[in-house]
């Protein structure tokens, strides 16, 4: 949503979310469902043991199969953004949209075991996104024309710097 200015699934309720979701995620696997605690709320157990979602009584939309949408059509990876309305601007080509794309893949995998973790993430070609010839990285954000920000919050305690030049992130106790 920061990078493209639209939500990936916009959904109304928590049932129309989870739809949203399946329709470009998929299912999620039996497994994870196994130990959901919140599994019986959305899906409905099948006699061969498997999962299905559950039809909310005053389903007025229609819904598409799962997995059955692209996450490249909702971000407009072909077109310069949710459409084309970034085309053109400096961290939005095709190339860096897919990039975008992988990085949201990886963040997007329903097993925590599985997904990318935050250090992962903020390593990954999507914040190096100019690379030169000799594998160097640049120190520009997508979109960003100059020097990326360090930015400071505070947050129970801690004081948690952030610095876009190194994509590194640090957290100091500080006291009250």
């Amino acid at each position: 949503e920061m990078h493209t200015g639209e939500p990936l699934f916009s959904g109304q309720n928590e049932v129309d979310q989870l739809y949203k979701i399946i329709e470009v995620l998929g299912m999620p696997a039996q497994a994870l469902l196994d130990r959901g605690t919140k599994t019986s709320k959305f899906f409905e157990k099948r006699a061969n043991g498997t999962c299905e979602v559950k039809s909310p009584k005053d389903l007025k939309k229609d819904y598409k199969t799962p997995g059955s949408r692209r996450l490249q059509d909702i971000v407009g990876a072909d077109c310069g953004g949710p459409n084309g309305r970034r085309l053109g601007e400096p961290g939005h080509t095709p190339a860096d949209y897919f990039r975008f794309l992988d990085l949201i893949g990886r963040m997007l995998e329903y097993d925590p075991k599985k997904r990318i973790k935050p250090h992962q993430a903020l390593q990954h070609d999507f914040f190096a996104m100019n690379r030169s010839s000799n594998g160097g990285s640049s120190s520009t954000m997508p979109g960003s024309s100059s020097a990326p920000p360090s930015v400071e919050d505070n947050h129970g305690g801690s004081k948690c710097t952030t610095n876009w030049r190194t994509t590194s992130i640090r957290v100091i106790q500080t006291r009250d």
